[in-house]
């Protein structure tokens, strides 16, 4: 379904809607007949059975056509499991309340469950994510989840005999129901809750990045916040019961409210306090993750814990005798809350909102009913319906969120530069920068920032296109190189960023570009890059598809000659899929035979062997590979071996919007293009020879890559490379006169200071034809080295083979300083 905000929010909704429904079926009468005991095993089995089954059953929902078709049987697919996990809970309630024939402590043995439960949902994205995906990977990960189901079933079936079941109770006379009040504040409690989570999410995102692992701790956190609430009230009511529980439901409510709108006061300190724990703690793996908990355990754990004890406190006030029925209708429609509110925050709210007034709704609609609740209890409290009033206003009236310039300067992503800097002078810094434009966006939050003649596009806090002449090189490099090789008609481009790639692809004859995005507040954030980007939204041979690149391209008909794909980077979970070979395999089916495939890749805060990873994946669908840059590395890799024809750079270099925009990727000279090559085919097959491929099942990238997210092994991985040097004329076609283009590759390797580059081309070449400019460049590239004696001799030679004057008077001037005892 890919990972838009709808596909995100529908899943969501959908899991919380089955299991609403498996709540609500639970308290059907004919269920309550059978031993709940045994019930809970075939449900547990069930599930089980289920997830192993899930591969094949999804992979069937994949192949159905037509998105809103897709869509519709994807959530019907979960419906099965996810009806049998919201079952199981009323029922476990219904055993463990057993031992009092009035059902009376059916609130505490509700609470306790639940406890035990979300306890339980702690663990689990922990264990996956730190665990089970790095040991064994998804699939077995998932095997491992089915088997513990099986486990619980088997020991339970095992040992039903030493519980006894609970009597059944016929009703005399009507039942009384269960007020429309209670199930409302439920409601509203799990709606809140999930449009909280959403929120915060977004906000952790900008605070410390959006790693599979930072997610997982988020997760984790929400989630610990519950259990701790209805262990507390599980505890409260068997310590302290009442007869009157709903002021105490009233001001629970009230506090998860008013706890998650001071949350948002709390995440304006959060970024420098980030940088204050990569500062004082040892640079370890495992003191990172401590400090994201600590992070996302002051922003999430007082409201949670709050909410975590709004459903056993509902349990309380559920009417006499009570039933499992009563509970099952208390959790479906605390479940119903829950399907409504992250539907409508992923898909809504967030886009429509923001962040900040997203919270500050749900806690206004929370603090509403709670007011409500309190009116209609019999027991009105004017200082907790006071309390509330109060803080409506102030909800409303203040904007506690502080400056969305700190919010979107992203610390995180330069830690190890600010971490030399005082919270003090960091300030100053971040002040400093001028907000252009902000937008929280239905898939992430963009920000547009200035800094004197410097201008930063910012996705989550993280740089991600800018105006610096080293990300504009990258930038329009990656629109021009694939036409070196090949002359394009249909390109594809994954990832707008600035739009500055998409305004190099326009700048040749292509009939059309389609170009993925998947955050809309991207392509309105990109206008600031105007003209730089050469303003690609007004070409009409530009088509925008908005959505998610890998599942448009799965589900696309288009083949294309070029695709370029540079989305952000590969530590950042739903941008992980990017870069496995199960994406570059989709991707390969909507090429030409002989197209091309153009990959991004950065190596700063990677490792050498991620990098050797990420090339190997490549090659193994695009056998012929070549590499061009370094710091940012661009990878061209088709089926067909790869020739660039110089006839063609030569022409891309007499079209003047090109060679201007060439020029602009500090590409003076097409011989400056050649230079720029890292690794050829056969240095590419040897760097990333025997080492681990990154596939959606094993995750590799996505979980290593947040684990060097803060190392600096750039000069490492290049000296790794420089091991296989490109041998670049290999790969040339129309080449003329060899020893021409040698000295013309041996000025660009010298301008770029790279001597002994540069000093192997002109060998080559004036061993070809000792020709002036040979020799002359051979003498220059000598003397920098420090070798004199040897920088004369090929000066000596360069004047025997001719040259202009104005040639010979700098080789004599050289000679002359050469000479002269007081140095050069």
């Amino acid at each position: 379904m890919g990972t838009t905000a709808t596909a995100v929010g529908i899943v969501l909704g959908a899991f919380m809607s089955g299991m609403a429904i498996g709540s609500a079926l639970s308290g059907h009468p004919r269920l309550e007949k059978l031993h709940p005991i045994l019930t809970f095993a075939a449900l547990e089995a069930f599930i089980g059975i289920y997830a192993l089954a899930s591969p094949t059953i999804l992979g069937a929902v994949g192949s159905v056509s037509g998105q809103e078709l897709r869509f519709f049987f994807a959530v019907v697919s979960l419906l099965p499991a996810t009806v049998a996990m919201g079952a199981s809970l009323p029922v476990l309630v219904r055993a463990l309340s057993a031992s009092s024939a009035s059902g009376d402590t059916i609130a505490v043995s509700l609470g306790t469950l639940y406890t035990a439960n979300t306890a339980g949902a702690v663990l689990g994205p922990l264990l996956a994510i730190f665990w089970f995906f790095p040991s064994v990977g998804l699939t077995a990960t998932l095997w491992v989840g089915a088997g513990l189901d099986f486990l619980v079933a088997t020991t339970l079936v095992l040992a039903h005999r030493r519980f006894r079941p609970p009597p059944v109770h016929a009703v005399e006379g009507k039942e009384s129901p269960v007020s429309w009040l209670v199930l409302a504040t439920v409601a509203i409690s799990g709606a809140s809750a999930m449009v909280y989570e959403v929120a915060w999410a977004r906000t952790l995102s900008m605070v410390y990045g959006s790693s599979i692992y930072g997610v997982s701790i988020m997760l984790s956190t929400f989630l610990l916040g519950i259990a701790l609430g209805a262990g507390l009230a599980s505890y409260l009511l068997h310590r302290h019961p009442t007869a009157h529980p709903l002021p105490r439901l009233s001001k629970t409510l009230v506090a998860s409210a008013t706890l998650a709108f001071f949350s948002l006061i709390i995440a304006r300190s959060l970024p420098f306090l980030f940088l204050n724990f990569y500062t004082s703690l040892e640079a370890r793996e495992g003191t990172l993750f401590l400090s994201q908990f600590i992070i996302a355990a002051l922003l999430i754990l007082p409201s949670t814990i709050a909410l975590g004890a709004t459903l056993p406190l509902a349990a309380d006030a559920l009417p006499k005798p009570r039933r499992s029925a009563h509970v099952a209708k208390l959790y479906s429609w605390n479940l119903i809350g829950s399907a409504a509110g992250a539907f409508t925050a992923s898909v809504v709210l967030l886009a429509s909102l923001g962040v900040e007034f997203t919270i500050r709704g749900a806690a206004v609609s929370a603090l509403g009913m709670a007011i409500l609740l309190l009116a209609r209890s019999g027991r009105f409290s004017v200082p907790t319906a006071a309390m509330a009033g109060s803080f409506i206003l102030i909800i409303l009236a203040l904007d506690p969120s502080g400056a969305r310039l700190v919010k979107s300067f992203g610390v995180y992503s330069g830690a190890q530069t600010y971490a030399s800097y005082e919270i003090g002078q960091l300030r100053d810094i971040v002040a400093s920068h001028e907000l252009l434009y902000y937008r929280d966006g239905p898939t992430a939050t963009v920000a547009v920032q200035q800094i004197e003649n410097f201008r930063l596009l910012k996705i989550n806090g993280k740089t991600d296109a800018s105006n610096g002449p080293g990300d504009v090189a990258t930038q329009l490099l990656l629109g021009h190189l694939p036409f070196l090789l090949k002359d394009a008609k249909r390109v594809g481009v994954i990832g707008w960023g600035s739009g500055m790639t998409v305004g190099a692809v326009l700048r040749h004859p292509v009939e059309l570009v389609h170009a993925f995005e998947i955050e809309p507040a991207v392509i309105e954030a990109s206008r600031f890059f105007e003209p730089l980007n050469g303003q690609p939204l007004d070409d009409e041979r530009l088509e925008l598809v908005l959505g998610d690149a890998r599942n448009q391209l799965r589900r696309g008909e288009t083949t294309y000659d070029v695709i370029i794909s540079e989305p952000s980077n590969p530590w950042i979970t739903g941008v992980s899929n990017l870069f496995t070979k199960d994406f570059f395999e989709i991707a390969a089916k909507r090429l030409e035979p002989d197209g091309l495939f153009c990959q991004w890749f950065h190596l700063y805060g990677m490792s050498e062997e991620l990098t050797r990873s990420l090339i190997a994946t490549f090659r193994q669908v695009f056998p012929h590979v070549i590499a061009f840059q370094d710091r940012d590395l661009i990878l061209i890799g088709g089926r067909n071996p790869l020739e660039l024809s110089l006839d063609r750079l030569d022409a891309l270099y007499r079209n003047p919007e090109i060679q201007q925009s060439l020029t602009l990727a500090q590409m003076q000279y097409p011989s400056d293009v050649l230079a720029s090559m890292t690794l050829d085919a056969k240095g590419t097959a040897a760097f990333s020879d025997g080492t681990r491929l990154n596939t959606d099942d094993n995750m590799y990238l996505e979980l290593q890559a947040p684990r060097s997210l803060y190392r600096n092994d750039i000069e490492a991985i290049l000296t790794a490379m420089r091991k296989h040097p490109p041998d670049v004329l290999a790969h040339l076609t129309d080449v003329g006169s060899e020893a021409k283009v040698r000295i013309e590759l041996a000025a660009s390797y010298f301008t770029a200071e790279r001597l002994d580059e540069a000093l192997v081309q002109t060998e080559e070449a004036v061993a070809i034809e000792s020709s002036f400019e040979g020799q002359k460049l051979r003498g220059q590239i000598l003397q920098q080295l420090g070798r004199d004696d040897e920088a004369k001799a090929a000066l000596q030679h360069a004047l025997e083979a001719g040259g202009d004057d104005a040639g010979r008077r700098f080789v004599e001037a050289m000679l002359r300083a050469l000479d002269s005892p007081v140095g050069h």
